[in-house]
């Protein structure tokens, strides 16, 4: 029937599949779960997963060409 995503460490949110970071600025370790229920005889079982959120690339655009 499918899990469920949380979150362990680092922050941010999950909306369904989809995590979103605190803060794209800093560098965060993030360690994210995927739990299935136990179902019937089955138990409960999880599984992690760590990433490292880096800041975006500070890009500033000049214009240099001289008409």
């Amino acid at each position: 029937a499918g899990g469920t995503w949380s979150i362990v460490s680092g922050g941010g949110s999950i909306t369904g599949t989809t995590y979103t970071p605190d803060d794209i600025n800093n560098d965060t370790t993030v360690v994210i779960r995927y739990t299935i229920a136990e179902n019937g005889s089955c138990a409960a079982t999880t599984d992690d997963v760590t990433f490292t959120v880096t800041p975006v690339c500070d890009v500033v655009a000049d214009n240099t060409t001289s008409t």
